[in-house]
Parts: structure tokens; C-alpha cells; sequence
């Protein structure tokens, strides 16, 4: 559920023909499919969610050298903690093209507002209709769990997805050092 498409199509690949021809067999080629879309490289599918304001926010109409793109919920403690290394990347890279968006998968508009408020986000910040259970934007990108972080470059293609801390900053760093 949580692989990457090249491990997930490395693994399939091992698989005979009549393993792939069974139900679980499909199903996996179908989430090959799908992951292959949204791989990095790709160009991230753009999607138009809400803001706290209850103003439209389209992904693509975000302009920057990188967007930082954070998936998370209020009832996600991994995600709150996350929330922390966030704030300090953001104020490091501040005035340096890195715009960030952190989208909420939870099922309450009150409760995602309630935690922007004390997470005290500084960035633009959007709801994904469905929550979790039913968010099409999840499911296209292929997210199985949170927190989860995807970073665009400036062509609007994935440089990196589910990357982290340490690793989001590398990425970021190498990206931004590119002429």
C-alpha cells in the first residue's frame, strides 16, 4: 500500500504471468498505473481546494521556485509534530522562492481551523473535501499515510514525495542551488 512505484513495479515484475493475471494481480497493475502518473519527474496534477477564508486556492496558480506541498490532519500526531520542522524550514527559506501549502485531510472544517490556529501556520493552508475516507486528491496522489510531503519544482513537476526533515531540506537545498 505505501510503496513507491519504482519498488512497487520492481516487485511486480517478479511476479509470473498467472500471479499477475489473478484479482491482487490486477489490482496491483492498476496501482502502477496510477502511481506512474504522479511519480517524481512527473508533472504534479493540479488540483483547486479551499482556503480558511472559504476562497479557492488552485495548486497551479501558486507561483515559486519550489512549493512545498504537506498532507496532514488535526488528529494526526506524527503530523503536528512535522507541523514544528515546517515552521523552522519555512523561516530559514523565507524570501527564497519556497512557497508552502499545508493540506488537511481531516473530516471537520472546525477542527482543521482550530488546528491552524494552534499550530499558528504561517503559510497558505487548504481543506481537501472528503477528509481522509473520500478525498480524490489522496487517492490521485497515491498518499497512504501522513504526514506526507511533496515537493514542485519551478516546471510543476514532483522533485520528491513523502520526504521529510533532513531529506525535504536536501531536496530543497539542491533544488534551489540549481542554476
Amino acid at each position: 500500500g505505501g510503496m513507491e512505484v519504482e519498488d512497487l513495479q520492481a516487485k511486480y515484475e517478479l511476479l509470473g504471468a498467472n500471479a499477475k493475471a489473478t484479482q491482487p494481480g490486477k489490482m496491483i497493475g492498476d496501482r502502477i498505473q496510477k502511481l506512474a502518473a504522479v511519480a517524481v519527474g512527473k508533472v504534479a496534477p493540479d488540483f483547486t481546494l479551499n482556503t480558511p477564508e472559504g476562497k479557492p486556492l488552485s495548486m497551479h496558480s501558486i507561483k515559486a521556485k519550489v512549493k512545498v506541498i504537506d498532507f496532514w490532519a488535526s488528529w494526526c500526531g506524527p503530523c503536528r509534530k512535522e507541523m514544528k520542522s515546517l515552521r523552522e524550514l519555512y523561516k530559514e527559506l523565507e524570501g527564497q522562492g519556497v512557497r508552502f501549502v499545508s493540506i488537511s485531510l481531516d473530516d471537520s472544517e472546525e477542527r482543521w481551523k482550530k488546528a491552524c490556529e494552534e499550530e499558528q501556520i504561517p503559510w497558505l493552508s487548504a481543506l481537501a473535501e472528503g477528509g481522509w475516507e473520500k478525498s480524490t486528491i489522496r487517492k490521485a496522489l497515491g498518499i497512504e499515510s501522513i504526514p506526507h510531503i511533496i515537493v514542485v519544482d519551478k516546471e510543476g513537476k514532483i522533485a520528491a514525495k513523502n520526504a521529510r526533515r533532513n531529506i525535504l531540506w536536501e531536496r530543497l537545498e539542491e533544488i534551489l542551488n540549481k542554476k
